[in-house]
């Protein structure tokens, strides 16, 4: 009996399963009494939706990405300069000895 109890007081201690569903996006063109139709709407209702979303996800990570290539290639000067510091720096450390 104690077990029951124990089941019991977890099973309603965990969050309700609406509470981890996302909001797939509105389906209105559905038609009463049609079930397979009004499934096939909303599946391409959520694809669509979907398909969106991973467009502006891409195009947020290519905006990065440029930003990064940007940065990237204006340490090109500053890294040739300290290459050069560098050689110089080994070429007179080499003369003294």
């Amino acid at each position: 009996m104690h077990e029951v109890i124990e089941m019991t007081q977890d099973h309603f201690e965990q969050p309700p399963m609406g509470a981890i569903l996302v909001l797939g996006p509105a389906v209105t063109d559905q038609v009463e009494g049609n079930a397979l139709f009004n499934q096939i709407v909303a599946v391409r209702a959520h694809l669509q939706h979907l398909s969106e979303a991973m467009a502006f996800l891409l195009e947020q990570k290519t905006q990065i990405a440029a930003a990064a290539v940007s940065t990237l290639s204006q340490l090109d000067a500053p890294i040739a300069e300290l290459e050069e510091a560098l050689s110089n720096a080994r070429r007179q450390f080499a003369n003294k000895e």
